[in-house]
């Protein structure tokens, strides 16, 4: 295993990172709150299924404007929707601006506008608030749904096995289905769940169908667990230093991270087994690989949210490998940069070192990190790598993904 360094300066770093984002942020909840109750719902006493994309484990709906359909992200890590100033919906009216601050604590004001009326299905939406983002969606939709539609009264089934999506303002609608319940509260306006990595180790978690990766624990939280606990120490497998995530305004800052093979996930006292996960700055999440599983309903009359595994066992052996183990981020002048890569993956072993631009994948020219992540998402496949290092020069790999 590689060596593992929990050394309190690190600590300190990350904690600080983490703070440096949490005042600003926090003003969201009663913002939003105030915009979404304006919102209106112009359907009553329904039940409609809406058929559900799946991309990467992640999930698309369809909403229609004025009998045109669109396609939006149903994304339950962001309390808000969003749509882009670039794209082809056109915002109804402006509201005010919102600051927002990424990893950099750099701030910048996004405006927060209402959609034109949408249907959800049968469910017409009118004055739905989402922030007009300058900023180029890399997942081909047309914008993003946000937990705030469902906590404002909507109760919701989310079954990626038969590929749809329930919705129904009748609170009662689910009872009998039964299932592994947790009690949410908001969190941003995301729903953040307890749930436990390690025995007697509760996490707060958010829900976030954004997010593809079944677990992502905050770095600080593990590092603190680990260095006091030698059983969580022998589930760390790998450390490694860099960056993976593009804020609003720039890079995340370089840190520590840990890629960890979690012998249990317990979501109430149901227990995923053999669950690889790495870290990060910020928020735990629970994210959309955990519907390749089961089912789950959000219930904001109860604020709950309740897993329904689709085998009648209490357990599930998840065994996947590492997600985003090899991450590119934005160089300098906007290339495709390596930022993250695994000590013990295929890719370090290929010789790709974290700072390599990379250049062409299967003679693809690669003209951002968003190109690449949408060309190249580590799905099985016979790959040629065009590399530039700053130390080697250019160079090639080829390989193949079982």
């Amino acid at each position: 295993m590689a060596q593992t360094n929990y050394s309190g300066m690190n600590l300190l770093r990350m904690s600080l990172c983490i703070l440096l984002w949490l005042p600003v942020a926090a003003t969201a909840q009663p913002f939003l709150s105030t915009y979404l109750k304006k919102s209106k719902f112009l359907t009553s006493n329904f039940v409609d299924t809406i058929p559900l994309t799946i991309r990467n484990d992640r999930l698309f709906v369809p909403i229609y404007i004025n009998d045109s359909e669109y396609l939006f992200m149903l994304d339950t890590g962001d309390g808000l929707g969003e749509i882009y100033s670039n794209g082809i919906i056109q915002p109804s009216q402006t509201l005010c601006k919102k600051k927002c601050v990424d990893f950099n604590g750099a701030i910048s004001l996004e405006p927060i506008v209402t959609m034109p009326d949408f249907r959800l299905g049968r469910l017409l939406v009118r004055n739905y608030p989402v922030r007009l983002s300058s900023h180029t969606e890399s997942h081909g939709q047309d914008g993003l749904l946000g937990f705030g539609l469902f906590d404002k009264g909507i109760i919701a089934k989310i079954d990626t096995k038969n590929k749809h999506l329930i919705i129904s303002d009748q609170r009662r609608l689910f009872e009998s289905e039964g299932g592994y319940a947790l009690k949410y509260k908001l969190h941003h306006y995301s729903p953040q769940v307890s749930i436990k990595p390690f025995q007697d180790c509760p996490e707060a978690t958010v829900f976030d169908t954004g997010n593809p990766q079944l677990f992502v624990m905050n770095t600080d939280h593990l590092a603190s667990i680990a260095a006091s606990n030698e059983e969580v120490r022998r589930q760390v497998e790998g450390h490694t230093y860099g960056s993976s995530f593009i804020s609003i305004n720039g890079l995340e800052p370089e840190s520590d991270v840990y890629y960890a093979r979690l012998n249990e996930l317990s979501w109430d006292s149901f227990y995923f087994s053999n669950v690889r996960i790495r870290t990060k700055n910020g928020d735990s999440n629970i994210g959309a690989s955990l519907l390749r599983y089961g089912s789950i309903i959000i219930n904001p009359f109860r604020r709950k949210l309740i897993f329904i595994p689709n085998t009648p066992t209490d357990n599930v052996e998840v065994n996947l490998p590492y997600y985003d183990e090899f991450c590119c981020t934005n160089s300098p002048d906007g290339k495709a940069q390596v930022g993250l890569i695994r000590p013990e993956s295929i890719y370090h072993r290929l010789g790709i070192r974290k700072g390599d631009i990379i250049l062409k994948v299967n003679g693809m020219t690669i003209i951002s990190p968003a190109f690449f992540h949408n060309l190249f998402r580590q799905q099985p496949g016979n790959y040629t790598f065009h590399l530039l290092s700053p130390i080697r020069g250019a160079y090639e790999v080829n390989f193949t993904l079982p």
